[in-house]
This record gives C-alpha cells, sequence and structure tokens, in this order.
C-alpha cells in the first residue's frame, strides 16, 4: 500500500479490511491474477483490471501511487522493498497465499533417476530445508 494509507497503522490485514477497496493485479493470464480475483470476491474489494500490471515493479510503483492496494510475493518484498520506500507492506492475517508447481517428463526419458533428485531437491528448498541448500552449494 502507499505510505500515506491508513491500513498502514495496521500490523496485519485481514479480509475485513480489504473490503470496498481496489485491488492491483498482474494481467489475466498470470495466476496471480486469479487468485487475486479469489481474495477481492472474498473480501468485498474489487479487481482494478483497468491497471493490470505488466510486471511486479509495476504494480508495487502504482500501489505507492495510492492507485490501489498490491498482493506481492514475499521473495519479492524481501529483495525489491526498503524500509522508507513508497510502500508499506503489511502481512495478510490467516494464511499465506501459495501456487503450485507441477515438474513432468515422459516415461520414455532417459535418467529418471537424475530427474528424481531434481524433484527431492526441488521440494527440499520449497520446503525450506536449510540443511539441504547447503548440501547444495558445496
Amino acid at each position: 500500500m502507499a505510505a500515506d494509507d491508513p491500513l498502514r497503522t495496521h500490523a496485519a490485514l485481514t479480509l475485513e479490511h480489504l473490503a470496498g477497496r481496489g485491488l492491483l493485479t498482474l494481467q489475466p493470464e498470470y495466476r496471480m491474477s486469479d487468485l487475486i480475483t479469489a481474495i477481492a470476491e472474498r473480501a468485498g474489494a474489487t479487481v482494478l483490471r483497468d491497471y493490470e500490471g505488466t510486471s511486479l515493479n509495476a504494480i508495487r510503483q502504482m500501489a505507492g501511487m495510492g492507485m490501489g492496494l498490491a498482493f506481492l510475493p514475499e521473495f519479492y518484498v524481501r529483495q525489491e522493498v526498503r524500509r522508507g520506500a513508497d510502500v508499506v507492506v503489511r502481512p495478510i492475517a490467516g494464511g499465506k497465499l501459495y501456487r503450485e508447481i507441477g515438474l513432468v517428463w515422459r516415461s520414455g526419458t532417459g535418467k529418471p533417476a537424475s530427474l528424481r533428485a531434481l524433484v527431492e531437491g526441488l521440494r527440499a528448498v520449497a520446503n525450506g530445508d536449510t540443511a539441504y541448500r547447503k548440501k547444495l552449494s558445496k
């Protein structure tokens, strides 16, 4: 949200805080847009389709200008949003949004053991397994 938004005083936001507010999102072909639309419907908010972003940076900038509230992935926030910036970041109370990612291969593909090892590594990293991350960095 913009640094001067009234919701900035809350440590975390609930769906009730979003009621009647405009939500910024990426273009509809992105999975994130579907998630934001579902939140808007549950919260009584409006997705601002006239201001769809083409990137997370665009959404952050629009939020900073007070055009609406933006949902940004935690990894993006940790890398791109600094204290004292044009936006204020608050978590949503009651859980995190997530998306599913799949990895598939043809049954006749060579080296299935390598592909299974890749799957194991991706799962470990996604689940925050720091021991596995250290193993990979060696």
